[in-house]
């Protein structure tokens, strides 16, 4: 009588303890789900970053004439050379960034995402790439040696001018983590989103 009473006990708080674990691992998958949704467009503007740092500084490195490195300046394309050696051909190594209309449009989302392509022109090859997968928006900005803004698309005649450029871009999670009903009863959703914006002094403009 007691060793079935004492089965039934041990069976009943082995059960107990079976759900605890289950729910326990169900809050932990959850909470895992949630933190890499909500970091994920910091790890893609992280990403982004990177290759704007590495690029962007090299405007008109080993260039004979550094001024006319800069080709092309508008808010949202910019195309610029250097040289992986100094003092090589002008148009050895040309980089474009080129932020380009919607691919697609989902009317159930409130995202809108850009093709951001990213150009890499050498002599006997090009690269052409997208720069992200989930940028929402993309700006090029550009000052002269005073830090005054030259309105974009800047004319080839004032190229020479630019000494900074000012990148602003925005990264989305393509997962929402949330939908709240607004005051007019539509659904707003909550994406997760990344802001950067830097401002690059390319030295071989100076």
């Amino acid at each position: 009588m007691n060793t079935a009473l004492d089965m039934a006990i041990a069976t009943l708080i082995g059960g107990l303890l079976l759900l605890i674990l289950l729910n326990l691992n169900s809050r932990v998958t959850q909470e895992a789900q949630r933190s890499y949704i909500e970091t994920y467009p910091e790890v893609e503007a992280f990403a982004i970053k990177e290759i704007l740092d590495y690029e962007i500084p090299k405007i008109g490195y080993g260039l004979i004439w550094p001024q006319r490195a800069i080709q092309i300046a508008e808010e949202t394309r910019l195309r610029f050379a250097y040289d992986s050696s100094r003092y090589g051909n002008f148009d050895s190594i040309v980089v474009e960034y080129h932020a380009l209309p919607p691919i697609f449009g989902d009317t159930s989302t409130t995202r809108t995402l850009l093709q951001v392509r990213r150009r890499i022109y050498r002599p006997t090859s090009i690269l052409d790439q997208a720069l992200g997968n989930n940028i929402t928006a993309f700006r090029f900005e550009y000052f002269d040696v005073n830090g005054a803004e030259i309105p974009a698309p800047v004319p080839q005649a004032q190229l020479a001018r630019i000494k900074m450029v000012r990148v602003t871009y925005t990264t989305e999670s393509p997962w929402r983590t949330d939908r709240r009903v607004t005051a007019g009863g539509l659904y707003t959703e909550i994406y997760p989103y990344q802001q950067i914006t830097k401002i690059y002094r390319p030295r071989n403009l100076r």
